[in-house]
């Protein structure tokens, strides 16, 4: 079960051996150890991150207003989690394991500098909104700054999907061939209508 008690998909609970035997890899100078799952779990957390703004927006149109601050406040516990278990997880991981391909060590850099742009631009929208309340008066101006972190994390999360987290492999991956730019996009799952 996930943070909000949905089952997990049976692809993404069973482990294959490969998994398990990669999992017992470390990334270069660190106790960093690859993680079958993390891609999936990174990509739950899109889908339930965008549910719960969606069900805040649709809660302040209704007018319940409260429902709309728990929405948030779920909101905030979960993108927390998200973006602790990409910036631990994923981006020092990445971090040590591209050393050998600097242009996608770049490419990873320029997402984790975005990642921090992206996180306070949504975290001063959170305080605002935890400060001030939702209300009535203040419902048109909630909305439209809601559709733009909506937006603004939904084509994120797209991005990562498509060109992030396909670099995330196990450390022997990096040794065998490291990741090139034709690698970039290799993965084909679909989660909330983007690709995982």
């Amino acid at each position: 079960m996930n943070f909000f008690g949905r089952k997990q998909q049976g692809a993404r609970s069973e482990v294959s051996l490969e998994d398990q035997l990669a999992e017992q890899q470390v990334a270069p100078g660190t106790q960093l150890h690859y993680d079958s799952r993390l891609v999936g779990r990174l990509c739950d957390h899109a889908v339930s991150l965008l549910d719960l703004l969606a069900l805040g927006g649709s809660a302040a149109r209704e007018s319940k207003f409260d429902e709309a601050e728990r929405c948030l406040h779920r909101f905030r516990l979960l993108f927390n989690e998200h973006l602790l278990d990409k910036n631990l997880r994923l981006y020092t991981y990445l971090g040590c394991c591209l050393k050998s391909n600097p242009e996608g060590l770049e490419f990873m850099r320029n997402m984790r500098r975005e990642t921090g742009e992206i996180s306070r631009q949504t975290t001063r929208f959170l305080t605002r909104c935890q400060e001030v309340g939702i209300s009535e008066e203040k419902r048109d101006e909630f909305l439209d700054e809601l559709a733009l972190i909506e937006d603004l994390l939904r084509h994120r999360f797209t991005r990562e999907e498509r060109s992030l987290y396909p670099m995330y492999r196990p450390p022997r991956a990096y040794q065998a061939a490291p990741a090139q730019s034709s690698s970039i996009g290799k993965r084909a799952r679909v989660c909330y209508g983007l690709p995982c």
